[in-house]
């Protein structure tokens, strides 16, 4: 089945018209973890997909700017920092930090 609205699709688990959902990994987490008797059984699926800042294509210098930021807050381990401040205490032992952050903005395979 094929929703245009989470809320639809996560209705169709809790109402028996479906039996899986996938969706990124952080917002099924989520979900699952709210509503007793749904876990999470496949934590990549597909390409990785990332959120990132973007920039006009002709402002270099912005861009520079952007990923040189990235970089040293990734020396830093700012990213894992704001996960624990923030994140792992909604999932908990459930997610693995190292699958839901990219430190220094490089995709590792």
């Amino acid at each position: 089945m094929k929703f245009d609205q989470y809320t639809e699709a996560y209705g169709a688990l809790l109402d028996g018209r479906g039996d899986a959902l996938s969706t990124d990994n952080t917002e099924v987490l989520a979900w699952a973890l709210e509503n007793e008797g749904f876990s999470v059984g496949v934590e990549s699926l597909g390409n990785i997909d990332t959120i990132a800042a973007a920039v006009n294509k002709d402002n270099t210098e912005l861009l520079e700017w952007i990923n040189e930021e990235i970089r040293a807050l990734g020396e830093e381990q700012f990213f894992h920092g704001a996960y624990e401040q923030t994140l792992a205490p909604v999932y908990g032992e459930a997610a693995d930090v190292d699958n839901l952050v990219i430190e220094g903005g490089v995709v590792e395979d």
